[in-house]
């Protein structure tokens, strides 16, 4: 689970983008600086900058304290010719690759800006999980509100666009903590090796 402890250097990250929009994937598989509306645009997840920011994680399920909770990457790097990044994270129970993209839909097509991630277990089995950190936004934090197979962020001021939509392969999001200004929430699902979870996220 993401905690205010969970900072990694700021050049342990990928940069992903169609042209129009990027996003920043840490080392751990975090997605925490994404604008949707354009690179000059305010972001949707914007941790990189606040530790109360919005942030989207993938990745092996992490112990909720103690030093179990950090797991070790295996690496990131973008696939040969593309600008699809890899990270590959390691759990006791087994290892998975993440792969992240932003579509480009072509000139007119919409929805445009949507974010995929792809999370497939290498070994295992392993329990991956799909966490949604709503940030602080003043005195008017955003909400999540959930349905059977998704999950969206939204909430008043710049920062949220009208919010996000993120579904995690048709898997419900539930409550992970419930804090005024700052909710979680999360999925969870068993991949065995070969076995992959799709995660996509589009502009609301």
């Amino acid at each position: 689970m993401l905690t205010d402890s969970d900072r990694v250097p700021l050049a342990a990250r990928a940069w992903i983008a169609d042209g129009v929009r990027g996003a920043l994937v840490a080392a751990d598989a975090t997605i925490d600086w994404y604008c949707p509306a354009g690179f000059d645009s305010e972001p949707a997840l914007w941790r990189l900058l606040d530790p109360g920011g919005a942030a989207l994680r993938v990745g092996p399920v992490r112990e909720s304290s103690g030093a179990a909770r950090r797991l070790p990457s295996g690496g990131q790097r973008y696939r040969p010719g593309t600008m699809v990044a890899e990270t590959t994270l390691c759990s006791p129970s087994g290892t998975v690759r993440v792969d992240d993209a932003l579509v480009w839909p072509g000139p007119g097509t919409t929805p445009a800006g949507r974010l995929v991630r792809v999370v497939t277990a290498l070994t295992g089995p392993v329990d991956v999980e799909v966490e949604l950190l709503a940030g602080r936004q003043g005195p008017h934090p955003a909400r999540v509100e959930t349905w059977s197979d998704g999950a969206i962020l939204a909430g008043p001021g710049a920062h949220l666009h009208g919010g996000l939509v993120v579904r995690a392969g048709g898997l419900a999001f539930e409550p992970a903590a419930l804090r005024p200004d700052r909710p979680r929430w999360r999925a969870v699902r068993r991949l065995d090796p070969g076995e992959a979870l799709a995660v996509t996220v589009d502009p609301e």
